[in-house]
Parts: C-alpha cells; structure tokens; sequence
C-alpha cells in the first residue's frame, strides 16, 4: 500500500511508512486543506482531508548606522531612516543602506547588509574631506598689458568648492605659503567670495580671509592667485601666481611735450633730405646716427657733423644739397607697459606704436617749413609708423599750402623690419611715390606669441634678407641679432667694411651679411637712381629673396587688397561724462552720429561753458578741467578699427586722446594738424595680429586744452568695425577617405567679416557624406569613388566665394598576401606583406600566434626579415591598420627548416 499527501495550496508529496506513515509538506499562510490518500494494488481505497490554519512569524534583526564626523543622512533601502545615528529592528534578509552628499566631502559608498533574527549589526561609516582641486587662473593671463587699475579677476571653479580667495600683492613673496593660512597682510586686495570673478574696487561678500577690496595704482606690476576652500573646511592648493601689469587711467592729465628742433645744422635748407628714426625702446644715438653719418658720407664731403640730441630732430649735415636728418623720439618710443625681466625692463612696440602717429605729425610740421622737394625716410620697427604718419601729413599740408609755384614734392620711405600690430593689413608705404621694405622672416618672439614684424608690404618693394640659417646664435642675442638684420644688411649696402668690422660686430659674428645684392642704398636718388625707374623696375606689392649675390623675385604672396566691414553695435551705453560733452548715439548701426568735447573754463567771476574762449571772459586765475566721454560698446562679430572724423574748434591748443580697452589708440595734437580730418580717421584698435573678440569693450574720448585758449572738438560718424583681407579658402585639396570609415572635415575660410556660412552649390559629396552651414563635412562614405563639387561661403558681410574640390574615398585596407615562403634556419631570411586600398602610411603589428624565433615584423612597411633559430611551422595573425582608420587582420604561417 502507498499513502500520498496533497496541499490545496501547493505541494505534496509521497508518505513513507508501513504501519504508521509520515510526509513533510510545506504550509503557506492562512487556511491549508490537507488530503491524504491511500491506494492498494487494486487503486484507491480510502481518504480522509483536514483543515490546518497556519500562522507566519516574521523574525527581525537591529540595524545601527553612524557617520562621522558630519552629520550624514542615512537610507535604508532606499528611504531615509535618519542622519549621523540610527538603530532601527529591519526584517531577516538583505538590505541596502546608503548616504547622503555633504558639501565639502566625500559620499560613502553604499552598503550592502545581512541581517539575522535576534542579532544586531553595526555599521560605522566615515565622510572624508574633500581635497580641493587647484584653481586655474583666467584674467588677466600671466604676463598680461594695459590691464584697467580697477581689473576684473576670473578664474575656473572647482568641485567641491564653495568660496575662493583672492589676492593681489606687488611681490609674490608677500603671499603667503602654508595652505592653512587665513590671510595675507602685506597684500593690496584680500578677500573671499562664492563667486568665480571679482571686481577689485568692489566689497567682499565676506569680510574673511582680509576682505580688503581697492583700486590698483597705474603703471605698476602686479601678482594675483586664489585658493579654492569649503566653509565645511576643505581647502585646496594655491593656484600659480599670475603677473600683470595696469595702464595710466583715462583720466590722466597728459603732460605735452614740443617738437624740438637741434639748432645745430646749415640755417638754410637744401632742396632734398633724408630722414632717419629709430623704433621702439630705442634712441637715435645708436645705429641711426652711425648710418647717418654713412649717408653724409656717400653724399660727399662734409663738414663736422653735429651731434644728436635726445628728444629732437638734429640735421646732422647738409652736403651737395641733400639735408640728413635723425630724428630722435627716445621717451615716447619707451613709453607705455613695463614689465619687469630679468636683466632689465620689457617695453611693448606697440604702446610705442601709438606714440609715433603723434611723433610723426609733428615732424612733419617741422619739415613742411623746410620745403623740399624731395624726402627719403628711413625707419626701424616701430618708427616705420612715425614715418608714414609724416608722410601722410606732409602729403595734406603740400596739397592745402602749397603755392603753384612750388615744386612737386616726392617721398621715399624704406622700412627695415617695420613693426605693424595690424600684421598684413598694414599700408606702410601708401603715402609715398616708391618705398622698399626690407624683412627678417625669423621669429624675434617665442613661437606661439604675437610678433607684428616679418611683414610683407602690399604698398612696398619687399626685400627678404632671411639668411638659410635660422638661429642667430646664443639665445641671449637671437630675437634682437633678427631684428636688426635688416638694419645691418642696409649698412652694409652703404659700407661693406664699416658694418661688417665694427657695427653690431656681436651679431655678424652670428648672423652675418654675406651679400646686398644691388639691394639697400643703390635703390635710392642718393645713389643715383631716380623714382620713376624705382617704380617701373620695383613694383610695389612685389618681392625678391637675397641669396647669394641675386635677389630671386616673387620670393613671397603679398596680401594684394583688404575689405572693411562696418560694425553694427549690439549695445551702447554711456558710463561716464566729464566736462562739456554733447553726443547723439546713432541709429544706424554707428556707435555715434556726434559727439563734441568742450572745455569749461572757470573764471573768478563767472563760470562758463564754451567751445572756445569768450571774448569778453574777465580776467583772473583759471582751472581747466577736460571734456571726457566713456562709453561700453557690445559687439557681436570681431572688430579691429575705429572710424571717425574729428574737427577742432579755432583758435585752441587741444590734445585729443582716444582709448580702447584703457589702452591709449591715438592722440591727435590741434598744433600739428588741420582744422578738420583731410580723410576719415582710421584706428587699428585690435591685438597684435588678431581682432577684438565679440564682447563689450570701452571706449573713451578724452580733450585737453594747453595756452590760453580753450579747446573744442567734434566727432561724428564714430563706427566700429573690421578691416579684413578678401574672403578666401587657404586650400583647395581635401584628406583622402575611406569607405566605411567615419569621415569629418572642417572647411576653413580666411578674411572677410565673421560668422562663416557654407553651402553646397554643384555637384556631389560621396555617397553617405554630407556638408553643413558650419563647414562640416560628416558621414560614413558608401562607396569608394572620388567626387568633385563646388562651395560657397558666405560672410556676415554678405561677400562670398566659391572653390571647386576634389574628395576620393578609397576602399578600406586589405592584406593580399596569403602566404609567406619558408625560411631556413641560420640564412637570412625577408619577405614583404603586401596590402591593397587604406591610407599611408600603414602600422603593421602581430596580434596572434608568434613568428618564427629570429623574425621581426617592421611596422611602419610590413617587411618581415631576421636569421630563423629554430625549425617548424609558425602560425600567427597579423593586422595592418590604415591612418584613415580601416583595419583588416589575416592568419600567416611560415615555416621553417
């Protein structure tokens, strides 16, 4: 006989037994029906069911959590249970506890836990304090110009953090080193803020670590650097300390200096002269009088030759009715940023170059009582811009003064390496009849940093004297031995000897002069030479390369034209107004129709506001306070110019100033220029060699008057925009693709006006490739074909221009060869696997299996060569990847014997 027990709720089994039978069955919460049956041979003979109620009783288990040393909120499966300590009865089984963020430290990781009936399980977990990143410095950059005295200072945030403190000293040792530190006492500006900028005039939004706001002084070095920390008391390292130096404030009263003349010299003018000048951070007492006096010499015999002076235009002689001239500029050509360096001081060719617009107008209203007929100038870096300056002022005055009588008057200017912020957008040379330039394309800056010379002049005859050679020599003379090159190939070409022997002698040892080849002084009327052949012979925006004894033409590409795009101002907004100022803002995308700067004269007696001097003002002690308009302009596309025109008020004596970004553009002095702009005024306000950004830059105007007359001055069609070369594409050729093989490519246009639209306008891409309005061409190539189109790119200007292109898609790379031959123990031993499609070059590696021992693969050409040491069958896997990114893998056996 069987006996079997069945749930109704599930279950059942076989009893065991004889006499008396037992089984085991599970129960299930609630009410079970129990059926037992018993069958004999025959079947079922008897059954017999009971009703078992079960009850379940859940056992449980303590759980304690802890954190330390914060208080840490604690989850429980999900759910928050508490924060720092908890001790709760959980269910037996698993369980999940994890925990919340603290700022300043770390999270715990999530726990997993058992727990057991009756048992208590513990869990101490600790937060660790974050360590803070260090902070990197944003404005101004290291080594950073013209900052404002009352600078903005940014920097990166870091994780975690969630106040950083700034500060500013004179000398980075006044910082101070242990990271616990809370201040920082010999520092001009100290404090701590949330944010990640700071203006330094401005309170702290905490008066901790100092909180000492203020104003920086003009014209001095600076150092900046900021710790990031957490008020939980996190704390990181000190970020790099940043040097900067600021710029004399817009409100500074300028102190005006004459133009000087040396009484020195024959009285009576010649009919001719040349006139020489140094460039920036320099002095005329240095080459330039020595090449004067070369000059004197080529000319003819002379007497003794008077000495040049400091800060005046010296007529060194007068000799077969030629004047030389040396103009000496020393003080503005120094003026503007210093920074500090070791073995002396760094001054800015381009603060100089700022100087020589002014420089200039005032030697050419010395030179225009001379009444030559002829002028030659001859300038260095940044004097070049002094002597077009001149040029172009004598130009004006000749054409309003000049009586008809008089004789035409023809310029040459000659530039050796002259320096021009705007790079290839220079005019250098446009206001003479004929002018050469002579240029070192060597770098005299660290590569990577704006340079402004190794210019090519598309108003010029350009001469490169680069040697083959690139260096100069030690480092400590290289960037200078480079830029004076070109000065010390024009000595040569006056006197070999002179200039070889004892002129710069610690550069030529270097870098010398091995050739003029006809170049220099024979390409002048001094030598012989007049300026009509000059012109027919040596056109302008042409250029040759000295080598050897021949000059090779058409050496370098030279710029041949550029484009202004007027800018319309996002945004004006007038910050601050001094004096008597009247303006009209423009509503024609111009930043001002008018503005008029007067003075306001203050008498004992009556206070009055004018444009000049009232007749009857009653006389007494004065104070002059000047007019002054600042304003922030928004742009929205980059900007490199200024326009405006300007016209003084009769009968005063008013300097016009004009700043960008805090940085002096140009001064205009009334004394030394017409009433009235004989053109539009045209100011390269952007960096070296690159634009302004888009962003608000300030700009302000600032008149002041000198003598006894008060001044006054109005500017109208004030514009900003951007002087750009002609939209161009720089290539013509695309990267070879692959089929199957992402492909993306971004077309590049050069010149024009920003932003850059593209489009396609004939033909096709290949197949699977697309181009977008950003000059992207994207997509996995189908087939491997090669495809020619035509873009176009259109600027924010509206000019565009188109380029036919060529793309070819090549099939990816394969591996042709199926089997090696066999090699032979102690011959050498070279075969070559040979591949087919893909993109060189090609990287072969093995990737499975080994060579024979003794055998190499080379990778770069797939050549598998060595002597075999042992005999047998080799087996391996190798796999040639293409540079375009296609892969192909294949198994090789070579055997031995």
């Amino acid at each position: 006989m069987s006996v079997y027990v069945a749930n109704n709720r599930g279950g059942g089994g076989t009893a065991s037994g004889t006499t008396n039978w037992s089984a085991e069955i599970a129960l299930q919460s609630g009410a079970n029906t129990i059926t037992v049956s018993a069958f004999d041979a025959t079947g079922l003979f008897n059954q017999a069911s009971i009703t078992v109620n079960y009850t379940v009783t859940q056992s449980t288990g303590t759980l304690n959590v802890t954190t330390t040393p914060v208080k840490g909120d604690i989850y429980v499966d999900g759910t928050l249970r508490g924060n720092e300590w908890i001790s709760i009865s959980l269910p037996a089984g698993s369980h999940t506890v994890s925990f919340g963020e603290v700022s300043g430290y770390t999270t715990p990781a999530q726990r997993s836990v058992t727990i057991t009936a009756n048992e208590t399980v513990v869990i101490a977990v600790a937060y660790d304090v974050i360590v803070l990143g260090k902070v990197n410095l944003l404005s101004p950059s290291n080594d950073a110009t013209g900052v404002s005295i009352t600078p903005t200072f940014a920097w990166s945030g870091v994780n975690g953090a969630n106040r950083y403190w700034l500060m500013v000293a004179t000398d980075p040792s006044h910082f101070p080193t242990d990271p616990n530190a809370t201040s920082c006492l010999a520092c001009v500006i100290s404090g701590s803020t949330a944010q990640t900028s700071h203006r330094s005039d401005l309170a702290f939004d905490s008066s901790a670590e100092g909180g000492k706001p203020g104003t920086l002084n003009a014209n001095t070095t600076y150092y900046w650097k900021v710790q990031a920390w957490n008020t939980n008391g996190a704390y990181g390292n000190y970020s790099d300390a940043f040097r900067f130096t600021t710029v004399a404030p817009e409100s500074e009263q300028p102190k005006r200096s004459n133009p000087l003349v040396s009484d020195c010299g024959a009285p009576i003018p010649a009919a001719k002269a040349i006139v020489m000048t140094h460039g920036w951070n320099a002095k005329a007492s240095d080459w330039v009088a020595e090449m004067a006096e070369d000059f004197c010499k080529k000319l003819g015999p002379s007497g003794p030759l008077c000495p040049v002076q400091a800060d005046k235009a010296t007529k060194v002689c007068q000799v077969n009715g030629w004047d030389v001239w040396v103009e000496d500029w020393r003080t503005q050509a120094a003026k503007g940023t210093i920074i500090e360096n070791i073995g002396g001081y760094l001054r800015f060719p381009a603060d100089a170059f700022t100087s020589a617009l002014l420089e200039g107008e005032a030697l050419a209203s010395t030179l225009k009582g001379e009444n030559y007929q002829h002028i030659h100038f001859v300038a260095h870096s940044a004097g070049s811009n002094l002597i077009e300056a001149a040029a172009r002022w004598l130009r004006v005055w000749k054409s309003r003064e000049g009586r008809p009588e008089d004789p035409p008057l023809t310029i040459h200017e000659t530039f050796l390496d002259a320096y021009d912020p705007g790079g290839e957008l220079s005019l250098y040379g446009a206001s003479a009849d004929w002018a050469d330039n002579y240029v070192d394309t060597r770098d005299v800056v660290a590569p990577g940093f704006p340079d402004g010379t190794k210019l090519f002049l598309k108003e010029a005859y350009n001469v490169d004297v680069t040697p083959v050679w690139a260096s100069c020599g030690p480092t400590d003379i290289d960037g200078i031995c480079r830029h004076s090159r070109p000065v010390r190939f024009y000595g040569y070409s006056m006197n070999k000897l002179d200039w070889i022997d004892e002129k710069y002698h610690e550069y030529n040892q270097h870098d010398p002069i091995e050739s003029a080849a006809g170049k220099g002084y024979p390409l002048s009327e001094e030598a012989g030479v007049s300026l009509e052949t000059l012109k027919d012979t040596y056109k302008k925006g042409e250029a040759c390369g000295v080598s050897g004894d021949a000059c090779y033409p058409n050496y370098h590409p030279i710029p041949v034209f550029t484009s202004y795009f007027g800018m319309i101002a996002g945004q004006v907004i007038v910050e601050a107004v001094q004096g008597t100022v009247d303006y009209v803002q423009a509503t024609t995308g111009k930043v001002f129709d008018r503005i008029e700067l007067g003075w306001r004269e203050v008498t004992s007696l009556v206070p009055q506001q004018m444009h000049a001097m009232s007749a009857g003002t009653t006389s007494g002690a004065t104070t002059e306070e000047p007019s002054y308009l600042a304003v922030n302009v928004t742009t929205t596309s980059p900007v490199n110019t200024l326009h405006f025109n300007w016209s003084f008020a009769a009968p005063g004596e008013g300097l016009l100033r004009v700043f960008v970004g805090g940085n002096l553009v140009r001064e205009i002095d009334q004394r030394y220029v017409t009433p009235s702009s004989p053109e539009t005024e045209e100011i390269y306000i952007g960096g070296v060699g690159e634009p302004l950004p888009p962003g608000t830059h300030r700009i302000t105007f600032r008149l002041d008057g000198f003598g006894a007359d008060a001044s006054g001055v109005e500017l109208t069609d004030v514009e900003l925009g951007l002087k750009a070369g002609p939209l161009t594409f720089p290539a013509d050729t695309l990267p070879v693709g692959e089929q199957g093989v992402a492909y993306v490519y971004d077309l590049l246009a050069e010149g024009g006006m920003p932003p850059y639209t593209w489009s396609l306008i004939k033909g096709k891409l290949p197949g699977g490739l697309t181009l977008d309005t950003a000059g992207t061409i994207t997509g996995t190539p189908t087939k491997a074909k090669t495809k020619t189109f035509t873009v176009q790119v259109t600027d924010g200007a509206g000019g565009s221009a188109t380029q036919t292109l060529s793309l070819q898609i090549v099939k990816g790379v394969t591996i042709k060869t199926k089997k090696l031959k066999g090699g032979t123990v102690g011959t050498p031993y070279s075969s070559l696997l040979k591949t087919k499609g893909g993109i060189a070059p090609l990287i072969f590696s093995v990737v499975g299996g080994t060579l024979p021992p003794g055998l190499t693969l080379d990778p770069g050409t797939g050549q598998v060569s060595g002597t075999p040491t042992v005999a047998g069958t080799f087996d391996f896997a190798v796999q040639v990847t293409s540079s375009g990114g296609s892969s192909h893998q294949k198994n090789i056996r070579i055997k031995t014997k």
